[in-house]
């Protein structure tokens, strides 16, 4: 965020990950959620690179504007960790998925109803990034179950 410039050197298959604070250094304080949305669609087009917008709703905006909004997720995955975690899904993911916007879209998913089954069994303040990675066995589970 000290160094916009280095935006444009970005590849159109990337993919940046900020929570809300993060984004918000990187283009500017938002008045509300509506206003960061309207930028995290100029700047994914602008650069031409995915931005998954970490928050209790997560949202992806693709490189075409394209946006795709997260049901799963929760407080409790609001820590140091947690987006490691999505990181390293991610780079999983894509070479399991045919398409960027699909390893995203699965991994913001999966990752969210992770934490999600870690809710079910702890409370927000007691589970940790490490219990995601434990039940992710689980929520790729329950996906196929519901295909």
């Amino acid at each position: 965020s000290k160094n916009k410039e280095l935006l444009k050197q970005l590849t159109n298959n990337t993919i940046l990950t900020p929570h809300l604070a993060e984004f918000d250094r990187l283009f500017g304080k938002h008045e509300n959620h509506d206003e960061r949305l309207k930028t995290l669609r100029e700047k994914a087009k602008q650069y031409q690179i995915n931005i998954l917008l970490k928050g209790h709703f997560s949202v992806l905006c693709t490189s075409n504007g394209t946006l795709y909004f997260n049901s799963t997720g929760n407080a409790g995955m609001a820590k140091g960790g947690s987006g490691d975690v999505l990181a390293g899904m991610l780079a999983a993911y894509l070479n399991l998925y045919p398409s960027v916007e699909k390893a995203a879209i699965a991994a913001m998913y999966i990752h969210g109803l992770s934490g999600d089954i870690c809710q079910s069994v702890r409370s927000n303040n007691t589970y940790l990034p490490t219990d995601l990675i434990e039940n992710l066995h689980l929520a790729e589970k329950k996906c196929r179950e519901t295909q």
